[in-house]
């Protein structure tokens, strides 16, 4: 008999042995996640440059020559927000802790929908927070997250609201915008690249390569420093006043730049579900040959 217990024991680890396999690969809390926006150039720069009349020290529209601008109307333009959502299980398993405990769950009262914002610059956080690694895009602009620079100590901002769907396990761009400023899904405070820098002695602009694109303070002849944002349309995302400077580091103009494209966004797999650690499926298995294994034993004595 202790062989035929001993048999099952072999067969359980052999049945048990791929579940085990396939639990390590699931993931748990969090999903590393490139959420991506594919568009265009839709301004044009040229249009929208201003300088400072030096006569009155206010901004006036630029009439001179405008160099080769790096990028023109139509370039493509791609950029990856990079950040660490949660999953459908770490919701089900938060909102099952919270229930417990007599708390409402996330989503109750709003038909299952619950805002996620991703950002690089963790606040509260809450299980609605998630971690954004990082920003990058395709046409030569940099966050200043991928910019090393030690003369510009504080953080950047980068932000991706979005809207998580309990029911259909789905992310979507937060389609509203924030009344106080009118600043939409997407935020990136501080974004540098080429653009133009002003002679002041001939009043014509210079372009500016991406080597002068230098984080805004650290030295003179800085690049412009961009802030980026969408609007009530997620997929506008522009920069009203990227900055122009002079020879001696001096802000000497601004000029705006647009895109124009959509966003693609991850879509899991609803009716995935958790499967236990290795560790509890061994214990599972354990617990189910011990029972009968106790029942022969008092049979025995008897």
């Amino acid at each position: 008999m202790l062989r035929t217990f001993a048999g099952l024991a072999s067969i359980a680890a052999i049945a048990l042995a791929p579940q085990a396999a396939r639990a390590q690969s699931q993931p748990v809390g969090v999903q590393p996640t490139t959420i991506t926006f594919t568009g265009v150039v839709s301004s044009d720069v040229a249009q929208t440059i201003q300088v400072i009349d030096p006569a009155t020290n206010k901004l006036v529209p630029y009439t001179g020559p405008v160099p080769v601008f790096s990028q023109p109307v139509g370039q493509a333009v791609t950029i990856s927000f990079n950040a660490n959502l949660p999953t459908k299980f770490f919701f089900d398993s938060y909102n099952a802790s919270v229930v417990a405990n007599g708390g409402t769950a996330l989503g109750a009262n709003t038909n299952g929908l619950i805002q996620v914002t991703a950002t690089s610059n963790l606040v509260s956080g809450t299980p609605t927070e998630a971690k954004a690694t990082s920003v990058t895009y395709s046409n030569g602009l940099l966050s200043h997250g991928s910019v090393a620079d030690p003369t510009f100590p504080s953080s950047p901002f980068e932000r991706l609201s979005l809207i998580y769907d309990l029911k259909t396990d789905t992310y979507s761009v937060n389609p509203t915008v924030n009344p106080a400023n009118g600043i939409g899904a997407f935020q990136n405070n501080g974004v540098v690249g080429a653009g133009f820098t002003f002679d002041v002695a001939s009043g014509k602009l210079v372009a500016c390569t991406t080597n002068c694109a230098k984080i805004m303070g650290s030295a003179p002849g800085v690049g412009p420093d961009f802030n980026l944002y969408s609007g009530p349309n997620p997929g506008t995302i522009t920069s009203f006043g990227a900055l122009i400077y002079d020879t001696l580091g001096r802000v000497w103009g601004t000029f705006d730049l647009a895109f124009s494209g959509t966003w693609s966004l991850p879509v899991y797999d609803a009716s995935a579900t958790q499967v236990p650690e290795p560790g509890m499926l061994g214990l599972f298995g354990a617990g189910v040959l011990v029972l009968p294994l106790r029942r022969w034993r008092a049979r025995k004595k008897a």
